[in-house]
């Protein structure tokens, strides 16, 4: 499915290298299922603005390949002509804060101002804007306008505001292996006197199930143990 390719690349991105997959192969499958209106969708001919903006994000780190331009740019142009006249998105029929927080995702990943670029402004309201709509008094966000909170759509409008607070994409994450580097003083588990505690506690464990074994299957035994 689409969604399999788009996680996979991001995957790829991040160094990942499965065998028999490559990120131009993960990316020439995605090219053949753009729909002709320039976006991409989960089943049909037209494309969604969620997916559509998933599958952005995932090409950004490719736009180096043959044909990715020429796709993003088809892609967005799609997503300009989605945006609704409230600055937000709609999927599938019902305007929500995850499509507008996929919008956001996308356009950041391939820096683009989601708060200022013109193509994704709608009578003076970005899409940026349109995702507070959907801000609660409690900080958490409502899957629709005026909708109870939702985690789902908390969860991913918080992705797409941390987006905007960081550098690259936010589904690039940093490749530099990380060594641990315990703090001075520090002891491991099995440092010290912590090590003469487990084979302490481990001593009394196998003397107490040998007393069973040895003895039977008693209350005073099991009480032992």
């Amino acid at each position: 499915s689409v969604m399999s390719l788009v996680f996979g690349l991001h995957l790829i991105n991040n160094g990942i290298t499965p065998e028999n997959v490559t990120g131009e192969g993960v990316v020439s499958e995605l090219l053949e299922i753009q729909c002709a209106d320039g976006g991409w969708s989960l089943t049909g001919e037209r494309g969604d603005a969620d997916v559509t903006a998933m599958v952005l994000a995932a090409l950004a780190e490719n736009r180096d390949m043959p044909g990715v331009e020429t796709a993003i740019s088809a892609g967005l142009e799609f997503l300009s002509g989605a945006q609704l006249p409230s600055g937000g998105y709609m999927s599938y029929g019902v305007e929500n804060a995850e499509s507008s927080a996929q919008v956001i995702i996308a356009l950041d990943a391939l820096g683009i101002d989601p708060g200022s670029d013109g193509r994704f402004v709608k009578n003076g309201v970005s899409v940026r804007d349109a995702l507070e709509v959907y801000r609660l008094p409690s900080g958490g966000y409502s899957h629709t306008p005026g909708g109870a909170e939702s985690r789902i759509a908390t969860a991913q409008s918080m992705c797409a505001l941390g987006a905007l607070e960081t550098e690259g994409s936010f589904w690039v994450t940093d490749r530099a292996p990380v060594e641990y580097a315990p703090v001075k003083g520090e002891r491991g588990l099995f440092s010290g006197y912590k090590l003469w505690a487990c084979i302490g506690i481990a001593a009394v464990g196998v003397a107490a199930c040998a007393v069973v074994l040895a003895k039977g299957y008693s209350k005073k035994n099991l009480a032992l143990v």
